[in-house]
């Protein structure tokens, strides 16, 4: 219902406009450079996988339904935050209220409305999670290790950021495997960490080919690339600027919604109490 009252509006964000829509397409066609490139900086990304997938959708169903992408992985979330409250004592009317609930926080409902992206590997680290905390409910222990560790790698090639949840949750992996019997083979191990780089590894070395940077144009204090700045971009923007604000964010956050985000309207706030903010 909230995805229709907003459904006929296209997306003009800026992000969408600028850039996000040269790379898809680019991406479609084979490769970010063609021959002639004056090496423009909106075409830049870690990796294009997630705006391929929202180009697909804008191909088979035109601009403005394109956003329908966002829609169905707010319903795949919903059925995996379903899944966590499986064993709670309570009614099934409650607990779809309360993955609505969940569903409705911050920028979640504000996002299906758009070709943003962030919204994509959230079903994918959630799954993650819920596989490692019932793995020793599971039969095929070595196949849904490798399912785990794949979903996490393509989650980081959705998004580079992802890797601030996906640390965490291979660590949550590892002491969920201390504290019991599960033992793997060497075998699975190796095609673990073949199946989490494999999401990564092409473009990056594609990348690397093209800017000796993998990760181009980030951390290239690191890496040197020629072609950009001896800099590590961050966004000076956002985020506690020392230990200080770290233990107060939640009442800065507040009392600053432009510190968290590019949008403050939403920022801290239910999006299903606010509107599309154009």
């Amino acid at each position: 219902l909230l995805y229709l009252t907003r459904a006929a509006i296209p997306d003009r964000n800026f992000d969408q406009l600028n850039y996000h829509i040269t790379i898809s397409e680019r991406a479609l066609r084979g490769v970010p450079f063609i021959e002639g490139d004056y090496f423009p900086g909106g075409l830049f990304t870690v990796h294009p996988a997630s705006q391929m997938i929202m180009a697909l959708f804008r191909h088979l169903l035109g601009y403005r339904a394109g956003t329908l992408a966002n829609l169905f992985v707010a319903l795949w979330t919903a059925k995996i935050l379903h899944k966590y409250l499986a064993g709670e004592a309570v009614s099934i009317k409650m607990k779809w209220f309360l993955v609505l609930l969940i569903i409705s926080s911050e920028y979640f409902l504000m996002e299906i409305n758009s070709y943003l992206v962030d919204l994509l590997s959230i079903p994918l680290l959630l799954e993650a999670v819920w596989l490692i905390s019932n793995i020793e409910s599971i039969k095929n222990k070595n196949y849904y290790a490798i399912h785990i560790v794949f979903l996490l790698g393509m989650a980081i090639a959705l998004k580079l950021t992802n890797l601030a949840f996906v640390i965490p949750i291979l660590a949550f992996l590892a002491l969920t495997l201390r504290k019991t019997t599960i033992r793997f083979s060497m075998k699975t191990v190796v095609v673990s960490i073949s199946v989490f780089l494999f999401p990564i590894i092409p473009y990056s070395i594609y990348m690397y080919m093209q800017t000796a940077n993998p990760l181009f144009p980030f951390y290239n204090e690191i890496f040197r690339s020629p072609y950009w700045p001896l800099s590590n971009f961050r966004d000076l923007r956002f985020l506690p600027k020392n230990a200080i604000e770290l233990i107060l964010w939640p009442v800065i956050a507040f009392m600053h919604p432009e510190r968290v985000s590019e949008i403050p309207f939403y920022s801290g706030r239910l999006a299903l109490t606010f509107g599309p903010g154009k």
